[in-house]
């Protein structure tokens, strides 16, 4: 099974979780593609395997009831998984608990973000940038810290849609442009 990186499975990642606020199931939905992906990144094969041809809808279909029965799935995922069997759409599979995920965060007024800093950040400096971030964005920030020495100082902050950069090393570059350009 190909993982579909185009609009499609942003498309059905949209419908179900309409479908699943209609009858009240988001964060059921959201639980079961999580266990989903997590299945798929844990099994590399099992993608593949999905994808054969030669499996056929009948093997594909018993093989997913499986993992779903294993997984606790709710009416709404079985359901959906058998319109992407029925629709010969299983190879957006692997992608949809992604996109699924990003609607769970908007419903929840949640925003991922990543924060790099040249040094580890004080739990002090987290909670500062945290309650920066909640004030700026308007929601309820889930950040990733990373260390990034090559920053040299500084902070820079990546939303799904836009960067904030406070480097060191970006202040450095221009500075060096501008001197360059007034030569």
């Amino acid at each position: 099974m190909k993982g579909f990186h185009g609009p499609l499975p942003t498309r059905y990642a949209r419908s179900l979780f309409a479908a699943a606020q209609k009858v009240k199931c988001v964060a059921e939905v959201e639980r079961d593609l999580q266990a989903l992906d997590t299945v798929f990144r844990e099994n590399r094969e099992l993608p593949l395997l999905l994808g054969n041809p030669s499996l056929g809808n009948v093997k594909r279909r018993a093989i997913l009831k499986s993992i779903g029965a294993k997984l606790g799935f709710c009416e709404m995922t079985d359901r959906f998984i058998e319109l992407l069997i029925e629709k010969s759409r299983l190879d957006l599979l692997e992608t949809i608990p992604a996109r699924y995920h990003e609607f769970w965060r908007q419903f929840e007024g949640e925003v991922e973000v990543t924060v790099q800093t040249a040094v580890p950040v004080s739990e002090s400096m987290k909670e500062q940038i945290k309650q920066s971030i909640a004030q700026r964005s308007g929601k309820k920030p889930v950040i990733t810290y990373q260390v990034v020495p090559a920053l040299l100082g500084g902070v820079v902050v990546i939303y799904p849609d836009h960067q904030l950069d406070g480097s060191l090393a970006r202040k450095v570059q221009e500075l060096g442009k501008r001197l360059a350009s007034s030569v």
